[in-house]
């Protein structure tokens, strides 16, 4: 049954518009989609601590569509959406919000039951982020080859270091590998139709222009398992995201934004509808472009598939109506809603979420039936079921649903073809006129019941059987392709299927070879399928294959297309290098590798041919040596690398297999070297700092060191004056003799520590006063030693005569006191040539 939108719309509209109005996260001001004025100050920091890895495994990668079966939806508080869209989605999938702390969780948690959202569909994520746009920072999710569920990030489009690293973030918490693709690009400008096409304006070619368009292409292609189309942004705005003009409805249905005949965009967005409608679908037969009107101030576009419901982001305009009803034509079944919001043409709903597949899901892809002739056979319908939870398929439960004429519905079996997950069943043939309805149901033991189409018989696939006279004809009888042993290479090419007769043809290819590829394998004439051959595992030879094309009702049916593929000896290729490619934290005295993915020629690998430099240019010397064993050459540096630099390897094309082929071109790679650093700061100072009576014959000491282990110089700043200058240079020692200082002198002194590798630590200034000078003996302060300081000294113990100044001048006998002992040493000295005063073992040096 139809699900009409209408009455939704009014109710949505006012009680939406009443939540945003409450709505304490809306008050706060938020980064805008586009650039600030500041953030356009710091492009050169996008994507700085972004990380490229290798591509997920294939072949076989599969972007997922939005349309497809969805666990969930992620958002971020402070929100850009009301609580009645929250709670709305949280009716039947995980709403996962993303919050600062577990402060933040809390107050949300707190709204989000005020509201009435489902809590039991509700999952946080506690990371930092910028802002709410979702879509265009968040995860793009993604099937391996192998099929197991992954997330592609490429670098996001602003310089918003806590945005970018979300994807990262989510990976982690969900234990689900992450591939860092080096596109700088946005969620909002990519749409995928779940079989290998996606679209985009060419606002991803500005963004990067370091590559040129084939090169996005292949990583696309590499990364998201898609072919890629590109075309200028019809709008003019800022922000030339595809999903403010654009929408993949089905993979044969894009929904493109109408505007009035007045409207400076009109020629623009008809033109891109008219390139659109000229493109051929995965299901093989042109796009069926849907226009949904807008005054230019609406965002209907924007919209959200989240499984039977769309969510369409609504203005309170005379077009919301229409609008809505654009959409229920186009996806017959599915529940359409209208929401209001703080929208704009180029920022709505779509922006401010990211929708999460089921990563157990239970996928089908078939291609629609369209049209037959024929009246004697039953139709063939084939489907490939992939069942993600990996529990089994229900073999009972899958089948073909179908009626006659809106007739009863009655279904047929599926069961398991010759090629892996792929079903095939048939329904019975019916005569000329009829309309048959019919969908595809699948069940596997996780639970999970699908169909395709996704709403089942709310919206089936319709086709007709009419008398007419189809005739197959091929753009070309034979394909040659030329490849290269070992290459895990695909190649393409196209034919082109068209009916030179009447009616529809409704045709069918196959092949035989596990090499050679067909998308779309069916299709309704006229219409393009690409021919892949795939030479992984081939050893050197040629192979040979047929591509039959078959057209229910074609007077000439079969048609025979020939496909030869040669493979020419391998070209040697570097397979992995140590350190890894974009690899940190190296060490210094690395051993530098590559090892190559056939056996090389030794001879050819020498110093010249593995070459190691910085970014500025400067070579390092070395030894190269070549290991047969495992097909690697090793590079031995004369030299440390230094720290926190960027090392580059350049292995060049004088490199040779052991049959002479060369390296397919000069290979780079390129890692970073350990993080410096620097010394420790220069501490516990001797003398200590604001220290007085220090001996003139005092030395300099101070605790130093590096925490990495570094050897260590330092830089004595010594003297009179504030600040004091260089003294001394290249100490190794944290110690220094200083020479005999002046006595009641003010020095002021302080070190810097290097490590070598730019790392530098310095201590703050030190100061002290040395001690006041005296002749040991000279305890009357006349400058000589003599009787009359004997006799001073008996005054001062006997009679309390005045203290020797200093007081240390009396102690001749060095034993810390003054007593008539030390007159008598002086007597002995001046009359008998006794010891020196203070030089208590005659060795002609003060002891005290």
């Amino acid at each position: 049954m139809r699900k009409i939108a209408s009455i939704f719309l009014v109710l949505l509209f006012i009680f939406s518009v009443n939540i945003l109005a409450d709505d304490p996260s809306e008050q706060k001001e938020e980064l805008p989609i586009g650039f600030t004025e500041e953030e356009l100050t710091r492009l050169d920091e996008i994507g700085m601590n972004h990380r490229w890895t290798a591509p997920p495994p294939g072949p076989g990668i599969r972007s997922c569509a939005e349309w497809e079966p969805s666990e969930g939806v992620i958002i971020r508080y402070p929100f850009g959406i009301s609580y009645a869209i929250i709670a709305e989605m949280s009716e039947d999938i995980i709403v996962y919000t993303i919050v600062a702390s577990t402060s933040q969780q809390a107050t949300v948690t707190s709204y989000y039951n005020s509201y009435g959202v489902n809590m039991a569909n509700v999952q946080f994520i506690i990371a930092s982020s910028d802002s709410y746009w979702t879509r265009d920072y968040g995860p793009w999710f993604i099937f391996d080859g192998n099929g197991d569920f992954g997330i592609v990030d490429p670098i996001y489009n602003r310089p918003r270091p806590n945005d970018d690293a979300i994807p990262s973030a989510i990976g982690t918490a969900w234990s689900v590998p992450v591939y860092g693709l080096s596109i700088e690009t946005a969620g909002g400008n990519y749409m995928s139709d779940g079989l290998g096409q996606a679209m985009a304006s060419t606002l991803t070619l500005t963004e990067n222009p370091g590559l040129t368009e084939s090169e996005i292409d292949s990583m696309i292609l590499a990364y998201m398992g898609n072919d890629y189309f590109m075309y200028p942004d019809p709008l003019g705005e800022y922000i030339e995201h595809i999903d403010c003009w654009g929408k993949f409805l089905s993979p044969q249905s894009v929904l493109i934004l109408d505007v009035p005949s007045w409207h400076s965009q009109y020629d623009e967005l008809n033109d891109a509808a008219d390139s659109i409608e000229s493109l051929t679908s995965a299901w093989g037969r042109p796009y069926t472009v849907v226009r949904v009107y807008s005054s230019g101030s609406e965002a209907y576009t924007n919209s959200v598939i989240l499984n039977d419901k769309v969510l369409v982001p609504v203005s309170g305009t005379g077009n919301d109506a229409a609008a809505l009803q654009a959409y229920q034509d186009a996806m017959p079944g599915y529940e359409v809603l209208g929401f209001s919001g703080s929208w704009y043409n180029t920022d709505a709903l779509h922006c401010r979420t990211m929708g999460v597949p089921d990563p157990e899901m239970l996928f089908i892809h078939h291609i629609p039936l369209y049209v037959s002739n024929d009246t004697i056979n039953d139709y063939s319908v084939s489907a490939k079921i992939v069942d993600h939870s990996e529990t089994g398929l229900i073999m009972d439960s899958c089948k073909i649903y179908y009626r006659i004429n809106d007739g009863a519905w009655e279904y047929s079996m599926l069961s398991a073809g010759v090629d892996p997950y792929m079903y095939e069943g048939t329904i019975p043939a019916q005569s000329w006129g009829s309309e048959i309805e019919y969908y595809v149901q699948a069940g596997d033991n996780s639970g999970r019941v699908e169909h395709h189409p996704y709403v089942g018989p709310d919206g089936p696939h319709v086709f007709n059987v009419l008398d007419v006279n189809p005739v197959i004809n091929l753009s070309q009888s034979s394909f040659s392709f030329q490849g290269t042993e070992g290459e895990k290479a695909t190649m393409y090419d196209t034919l082109t299927i068209t009916n030179s007769g009447s009616g529809v043809l409704n045709w069918n290819a196959t092949k035989t070879q596990t090499w050679l590829n067909l998308s779309p394998a069916s299709g309704v004439a006229p219409s393009n399928m690409q021919i892949a051959v795939n030479t992984s595992g081939l050893s050197v030879g040629t192979y040979y294959d047929t591509i039959t094309v078959t057209g229910a009702g074609a007077t000439n049916s079969p048609q025979v297309a020939e496909v030869i593929l040669t493979l020419n000896p391998a070209t040697p290729l570097v397979l992995t290098t140590d350190p890894a490619d974009g690899a940190t934290e190296v060490p210094i005295d690395a051993l530098i590798s590559a090892s190559f993915s056939i056996d090389m020629d030794g001879s050819t690998i020498n110093e010249s041919s593995m070459l190691v430099r910085t970014g500025g240019g400067e070579y390092y010397g070395g030894t190269v040596n070549y290991i047969p064993l495992s097909r690697t050459a090793a590079f031995v540096c004369d030299s440390n690398f230094d720290k926190d630099q960027r090392i580059y390897v350049d292995l060049t094309t004088d490199i040779q297999s052991s049959q002479g082929m060369p390296l397919g071109g000069t290979y780079t790679f390129d890692f970073f070297t350990v993080t410096n650093n620097p010394p420790n700061t220069p501490s516990d100072p001797f003398p200590a700092d604001d220290a007085v009576d220090v001996p003139i014959t005092a030395d300099l000491s101070w605790s130093g060191g590096d925490p990495d282990g570094d050897d260590v110089e330092y830089t004595l700043y010594f003297g009179q004056q504030n600040p004091p200058q260089s003294y001394a240079t290249s100490l190794t020692e944290p110690t220094f003799d200083l020479p005999e200082l002046e006595n009641e002198t003010h020095y002021y002194w302080y070190v810097k520590a290097f490590d070598g590798y730019g790392g530098i630590a310095s201590m703050p200034i030190c100061d002290f006063t040395t001690e006041i000078g005296y002749i040991c003996g000279d305890a009357n302060g006349d400058l000589t030693v003599n009787v009359s300081d004997a006799v001073s000294i008996i005054n001062f113990v006997f009679v309390g005569g005045q203290e020797p100044d200093p007081y240390q001048s009396g102690d001749t006998n060095c034993d810390g006191s003054i007593n008539v002992s030390d007159a008598v040493w002086i007597i002995n000295f001046v009359f008998v040539g006794g010891n020196d005063p203070c030089d208590t073992n005659g060795d002609g040096e003060p002891d005290c």
